[in-house]
């Protein structure tokens, strides 16, 4: 059974924080518990909350969604959640855009390279 864990971008202050012993992602809220007061909002428009996925790179780095990753199909590309699934969107050789389960990917063959946050120059590409 995989870690649910969760990390949250606060595009205000423009920083990740992770789960962890300083920050507890409820339902509604992320708190700062060193700190022991109100954070922000969950859903608020600066807020943006992302699940672990379970699996780890290459390196031993949690991967979770909007990571980018470099990938044997791909430099980068960004890992989506939709549908109970977590997978990385890539173009065929024939054109057509299609979807690959992360799940799929072995652990060696797949590395984090940054996140859609504090890496959006990673997808202009």
């Amino acid at each position: 059974m995989r870690d649910i864990m969760f990390r949250a971008w606060n595009s205000i202050s423009n920083v990740m924080m992770y789960e962890s012993d300083e920050i507890a992602i409820t339902k509604n809220r992320i708190y700062r518990i060193i700190e022991l007061e109100f954070y922000c909002q969950v859903g608020s428009d600066y807020t943006y909350v992302m699940q672990y996925t379970g699996i780890k790179d290459k390196n031993g780095v949690e991967i979770y969604e909007g990571d980018v990753l470099k990938t044997p199909k791909s430099d980068c590309v960004e890992v989506i959640y939709e549908k109970g699934c977590f997978y990385t969107p890539y173009i065929r050789p024939n054109g057509l855009k299609s979807n690959y389960r992360l799940g799929g990917w072995k652990s060696d063959e797949i590395e984090v390279i940054g996140n859609k946050f504090e890496n959006p120059e990673l997808l202009k590409t």
